[in-house]
């Protein structure tokens, strides 16, 4: 028998109005010979066929997170107080209580450092080593167990790449490749520098940063219905909601989730009940080991399908040519640091297999410092399992006018 839902989902009133004659009509009640004072058809037309519709559109509403919207705009207005505790705004008090998502607390950087020992004898470095900055940031190796760099590594021998986590909380922890180059407790002979680890194209996984964004918390509570179970929803956003559970996966480095279903990666092909899960950081794949601990963490909950596949997502560098022009030579420096600043958040925004719109990178470069900008942008899409990087080599800023 045929679901309410089924029934009702994409009909406006009059075509349930029809469908309710039709039914009647098949059950021998005389229809067409209803006079003009009999008030059933009146109450079908006017009353039970608008009440059906605007029941299910309602549902239907409420099926992709309607009232999340106003929750998020609200929060967006208060950031402030949503920074101090989400619980005092609606959408913290509603993703918990219906969703069942908790807001995720400020983030810590986490990328890859770049290990190598020109020596003619491997070094160990033990667990939990910390590197830092030349102004005083501290990052901590995240590998679970010492780690040994082979005598040549990234002389003749590749290099040794390892994961590190900021010390603390905070976008001031997203620097520049090439900034992390010392070694907190010294080692002799080990070189050490934050670097993007291949096929990745930048060194940062997760961006450092503020508390979880009010839209980053409506798409998790989105996702969320489909491991609820309280409406029907397409099967991907209980494999996306699982994914992006810390709580579930023992890591924080997922932050964006593409779903395959009846796909193989391992056979680069269609494959009956499989599912293939490709995972991602802020603005790069995250590594195999994290893409096993997220597999091992879901199976238990697959129920859907046969067999799960996950893997990091592929990379795509794309770096913008953007001419700026500022007023004066001061205006440099302010200038690129509030246009980064606002590329970080473009590149966060990013999904796997998302178009970069150069709308987009134009509208990113709207800051007060930048009084015009030259370019022949244009919209990039990578490979369907493919991350964007935005890289910043080709931003230019110049004194004047074009």
């Amino acid at each position: 028998m045929a679901s309410f839902r089924e029934i009702a989902a994409g009909k406006d009133e009059v075509t349930l109005y029809q469908a309710l004659l039709d039914k009647l009509k098949g059950k021998g009640l005389p229809t067409l010979f209803w006079g003009g004072g009999d008030p059933t058809p009146v109450m079908l037309e006017h009353g039970f066929s608008p009440l059906l519709s605007t029941v299910y559109s309602y549902a239907a509403d409420m099926a992709k997170g309607g009232a999340l919207r106003l929750a998020r705009a609200l929060a967006e207005l208060d950031i402030a107080t949503w920074n101090e505790d989400p619980l005092a705004t609606f959408l913290g008090w509603l993703a918990l209580e219906d969703f069942s998502v908790k807001v995720k607390p400020p983030a810590f950087a986490v990328g890859t450092e770049r290990l190598t020992n020109p020596t003619a004898a491997p070094i160990v470095v033990p667990r939990a080593a910390a590197f830092a900055t030349n102004t005083g940031l501290i990052y901590r190796m995240t590998d679970p167990t010492a780690i040994t760099v082979p005598a040549g590594a990234g002389v003749g021998l590749p290099a040794v790449y390892v994961t590190i986590q900021a010390e603390k909380s905070g976008p001031a922890y997203n620097v520049d490749p090439g900034t992390i180059i010392k070694l907190v407790t010294s080692i002799a002979g080990l070189q050490v520098s934050n670097q993007a680890a291949p096929p990745a194209t930048s060194w940062l996984i997760t961006y450092g940063g503020n508390r979880e964004t009010p839209a980053a918390v409506e798409a998790r509570c989105r996702a969320n219905w489909g491991r609820l179970a309280r409406l029907q929803t397409a099967p991907a956003d209980a494999y996306i909601a699982l994914a992006l559970d810390s709580d579930i996966t023992g890591t924080t480095a997922v932050k964006k989730v593409a779903v395959w279903p009846n796909y193989s990666h391992a056979l680069g092909g269609y494959k009956a009940n499989t599912v293939t899960l490709y995972l991602a950081g802020d603005a790069g794949p995250v590594t195999a080991a994290e893409a096993a601990l997220v597999r091992a963490a879901m199976l238990p909950y697959i129920g859907l399908h046969d067999q799960l596949e996950v893997q990091p997502c592929g990379t795509a560098t794309i770096s913008p040519v953007l001419v700026c022009y500022v007023d004066a030579e001061v205006d440099k420096v302010p200038a690129a640091a509030a246009l980064f600043a606002r590329l970080i958040l473009l590149q966060q925004q990013l999904q796997i297999g998302g178009t970069l719109f150069a709308s987009s990178v134009r509208r990113t470069a709207d800051v007060p410092q930048i009084a015009v900008t030259e370019d022949a942008l244009v919209d990039q899409t990578p490979a369907k399992n493919a991350l964007i990087t935005i890289g910043t080599g080709g931003i230019t800023f110049q004194v004047g006018r074009p």
